[in-house]
C-alpha cells in the first residue's frame, strides 16, 4: 500500500525488500491499485463533509488555517462522480425495465485506452476529474486532525466518523489518480444492485438527498443502488514504485510456479530488473519419501469432474465414496481441499445425510478416522491447532478445507499431524465482474503482444498455483514424508497437459512427470491406488525411525530421483 509505505518513511533509503509468499504478489498488487465504492459511501462522504463544514463555520469561522473552500472542492467532486453513476444507471435501468429479475447487473464499462471504447479517459471528464485531488484530500485530513489552541479536537464527537469518509474519499481518489496517469492498465465498471426494501433509504432520507436518490426508484417499488468499482487490470502500476524506490526485490515463496505469468503481470518494471529466470530448487526429501497420484473415475466408474455443473447430490456422493476409500488408506492427519466454501458446505451435508439402515458417510469417516472437522466452523481460528492436537492424541483426523484458506498458506504441521493431502478440484474463481473484466484485458493485450499472457491462461494460472500450495501442507521437513492424492478427471483426461504444464517443477522431478506425459499416463484405478498407498505408508513407516537420526556428515538428498519403477506411488507411463 503506497500510503503506508508513504507514511511510514519505508523504501527512503533504497532498502533490500523480499516478499514472502510472493505467489500472492499479483493479486495483492491489483488489490491495492483497485477500489469499489458504493453509493450509500459517496451519499456518507458528502454528508460528513457537511456534517464538518457547518460544525467548524459554528466554532472555529475564525481560523486561519482551516481552507473552507475546500470543502465546496470536496463536495462538488462527490456530486459529479455521483451524478455520472447516477445517470449511467438510470439510463440502463430505463431501457431494460422488462428484464430486470436478478438482483445485480453490469450497467457500463469504460475500457483500458488498449481496448475498443468507451474508455476511462471518457469516465474522467464526465466526472470533471482533476488531477491533485488526492493532495487535496489529505490535506483536508490533516487539518481536521490538528487540535484547537485549547488543544481540544477541532471536530469533538463528529471526528471519527468524519475521518473515517475522507479515507475512504482518499482511497477512491487515489485510484481515480492512478488511473488519469496509466489509463491503459485500469477499467471502471458501474453495477446496479437491488435494495431490499421499497421505501426511501435511509441513508438518503440522512443525506436530503431527492432528485438524485430517487432517480434509481422504479415504478413497482423497487429501489437499486450502484457500486462504482475502480479496477487496476495490470498491477504493473502498482508494483513499480516498490521496484523504483527499493534496492533489491527478492519474491520468495514455495509455490511461485508456475512463474510464467509474473513478466508479463508485473510488466517492465519486473522483467527489465530480473537477473536471471526464476529459481526453481529441487526438494530437500528424495523420492521414496512423498506419493503422488491421480484419480479421475470412481470405483462405480464415475468421471470426478469437480465443476459447478457437476455439482449434484449423486455426484458429490460418489465422491465422498472416493475421498473416503483414500483417506482410509492413509495413516495419520489427512487434509482434504475442496474448491470453494460453497462445495465445501454442499460436500459435507450431502455426506452427512442418514443412508436409510446404513451409516452415512460421515459416520464412515469418523469410525476410520476419529475426529472429522471442517474449516471456517466454529473453531475457525484454531482448527489446525485442534487438528494437530487431535492427531497426537488419538493418532488420526481429518480436516476438510477450501484453496486459499486458512490451513492453505502460512501454516507448518508436520510429520503424522498431515501425513496426506486430497485435493479435489481445481480452485477456479467465480466469473464476477472483476474476473471477467481481467480476462478481457488480457486477451486484447494478447491479440497486440502474443508473448504476454491470454485471459484463458491468466484464470487458470492463479488456481493451479492455489492446488500447488495446498499440496505443499504435505511434507515439511527433510525426514518428513506423506502422500498427495489429486482428484480430478481434469488431470486424468487423454491428451491433458495440465500437470506438465502447472505442477512445480520440484514435484515433477520427484516422481518423473515429463514433458511427454499426459493425462491418461497419470491415471490409478481406485483399488490399484489404495494398494500403492498401503505399500508406500508400510515402507515409510519403517524407514521413519532412521530418518529421524541421520548420519550428521551426509548431505540432503537434492539430487535427481530415483527411478519410478522403484516408487511406491507414481504416475502411469505409457506401456505400464
Amino acid at each position: 500500500e503506497h500510503s503506508i509505505v508513504s507514511s511510514m518513511g519505508l523504501l527512503e533509503d533504497r532498502s533490500i525488500v523480499i516478499i514472502d509468499e510472493g505467489h500472492n504478489l499479483e493479486d495483492h498488487c491489483r488489490e491495492a491499485g483497485s477500489v469499489c465504492v458504493s453509493s450509500a459511501t459517496l451519499e456518507d462522504i458528502e454528508r460528513r463533509a457537511k456534517d464538518a463544514e457547518r460544525y467548524l463555520l459554528d466554532f472555529h469561522s475564525n481560523d486561519p488555517t482551516i481552507d473552507f473552500g475546500s470543502f465546496c472542492a470536496l463536495k462538488h467532486k462527490i456530486e459529479h462522480i455521483y451524478q455520472v453513476c447516477s445517470e449511467t444507471m438510470h439510463s440502463f435501468l430505463e431501457a431494460n425495465a422488462a428484464q430486470l429479475h436478478s438482483d445485480r447487473y453490469d450497467c457500463k464499462t469504460w475500457n483500458s485506452t488498449l481496448e475498443s471504447g468507451p474508455s476511462v479517459v471518457e469516465f474522467l471528464e464526465l466526472s470533471r476529474w482533476e488531477i491533485g485531488f488526492v493532495g487535496e484530500v489529505k490535506s483536508l485530513q490533516e487539518t481536521l486532525q490538528r487540535r484547537g489552541e485549547d488543544g481540544a479536537s477541532r471536530l469533538e464527537g463528529l471526528a471519527t466518523q468524519v475521518l473515517k469518509a475522507l479515507s475512504d474519499l482518499e482511497s477512491l481518489a487515489t485510484a481515480l489518480e492512478l488511473c488519469s496517469e496509466r489509463p491503459n492498465q485500469f477499467k471502471i465498471h458501474l453495477e446496479a444492485v437491488r435494495e431490499e426494501t421499497t421505501s426511501q433509504s435511509a441513508a438518503s432520507q440522512r443525506s436530503g438527498r431527492s432528485s438524485h436518490a430517487d432517480s434509481s426508484q422504479r415504478p413497482n417499488g423497487t429501489r437499486w443502488s450502484f457500486e462504482l468499482n475502480i479496477l487496476l487490470v495490470h498491477p504493473e502500476a502498482i508494483f513499480q514504485h516498490l521496484a523504483d524506490a527499493a534496492h533489491c526485490v527478492i519474491i520468495a515463496s514455495g509455490t511461485l510456479a508456475p512463474a510464467a505469468s509474473f513478466s508479463a503481470e508485473l510488466g517492465a518494471a519486473f522483467a527489465g530488473r530480473l537477473l536471471c529466470p526464476p529459481v526453481e530448487a529441487p526438494h530437500i526429501i528424495s523420492a521414496t519419501q512423498l506419493g503422488v497420484a491421480f484419480v479421475g473415475k470412481s470405483r462405480g466408474g464415475m468421471e470426478l469432474r469437480c465443476t459447478k455443473e457437476h455439482m449434484s447430490n449423486s455426484f458429490l456422493m460418489e465422491l465422498g465414496r472416493t475421498v473416503t476409500e483414500i483417506i482410509s488408506a492413509i495413516p495419520g492427519g489427512v487434509l482434504v481441499f475442496l474448491p470453494s466454501r460453497r462445495v465445501l458446505d454442499d460436500a459435507v451435508s450431502a455426506w452427512q445425510e442418514p443412508q436409510g439402515r446404513m451409516p452415512s458417510l460421515w459416520e464412515c469417516l469418523q469410525e476410520k478416522k476419529g475426529r472429522i472437522a471442517v474449516e471456517g466452523g466454529p473453531e475457525a481460528t484454531n482448527a489446525l491447532h485442534v487438528h494437530e492436537q487431535t492427531v497426537s492424541q488419538a493418532g488420526s483426523a481429518v480436516l476438510f478445507c477450501v484453496y486459499r484458506g486458512r490451513s492453505s498458506e502460512g501454516v507448518s504441521l508436520s510429520d503424522n499431524a498431515v501425513r496426506g493431502v486430497i485435493c479435489v478440484g481445481i480452485p477456479l474463481p467465480p466469473l464476477k465482474a472483476a474476473v471477467r473484466l481481467k480476462r478481457r484485458y488480457n486477451d486484447a493485450v494478447a491479440r497486440a503482444a502474443p508473448e504476454s499472457i491470454n485471459g484463458e491462461s491468466w484464470y487458470h494460472l492463479g488456481a493451479h498455483r492455489a492446488v500447488n500450495q495446498a499440496l505443499g501442507r504435505v511434507v515439511r521437513h527433510r525426514n518428513d514424508y506423506g502422500a498427495v492424492v489429486l482428484v480430478d478427471a481434469r488431470w486424468t483426461v487423454q491428451g491433458s497437459l495440465r500437470a506438465v504444464r502447472y505442477l512445480p517443477k520440484w514435484l515433477r522431478h520427484l516422481v518423473g512427470i515429463h514433458d511427454r506425459m499426459r493425462g491418461e499416463h497419470l491415471s490409478f484405478p481406485i483399488d490399484e491406488l489404495l494398494h500403492k498407498l498401503q505399500g508406500h505408508f508400510a515402507s515409510q513407516s519403517s524407514l521413519h525411525e532412521r530418518r529421524q537420526q541421520p548420519d550428521p556428515v551426509s548431505t540432503p538428498a537434492s539430487g535427481p530421483a530415483t527411478s519410478s519403477t522403484d516408487r511406491n506411488v507414481r504416475p502411469r507411463h505409457a506401456g505400464d
